[in-house]
């Protein structure tokens, strides 16, 4: 019976280990209960950020949205001043353009006290 001789073997060597090596057995056996249980946490740890990933993924995709949507917003800005500077500018020109040249009133003037109509004064100014 080979177990037996080996348990016979093992029990007569387990008589001559000495205090120290019964405490390097239990520091031994508590070492790797503690890696155990820090590997768990550890583990737990690493999904937690992983979650934290995604949501932080989600989080930059909007920002890269709200950023494209701010850059169309700039853009339709600047081409809504370029046109109100065209404008004014032609404006400019047009009052430039009018000024010192007489105009004529095309609407009916009427006085208070006199039933007569007159059209077609010329005002300057």
């Amino acid at each position: 019976m080979p177990f037996t001789r080996w348990f016979v073997f093992h029990i007569h060597k387990l008589r001559r280990v000495g205090f120290h090596d019964w405490v390097m057995l239990f520091a031994t056996i508590a070492i790797a209960i503690s890696t155990i249980v820090y590997t768990h946490y550890a583990k737990k740890q690493w999904k937690a950020m992983d979650e934290q990933k995604g949501v932080m993924q989600g989080q930059l995709d909007q920002m890269k949205t709200g950023a494209k949507q701010t850059d169309q917003m700039i853009s339709a800005t600047n081409s809504l001043a370029a046109t109100s500077a065209d404008q004014l500018r032609l404006m400019r020109a047009q009052l430039v353009g009018s000024q010192g040249t007489p105009l004529e009133c095309k609407r009916a003037w009427t006085t208070v006290g006199s039933p007569s109509i007159s059209t077609g004064q010329r005002l300057t100014g």
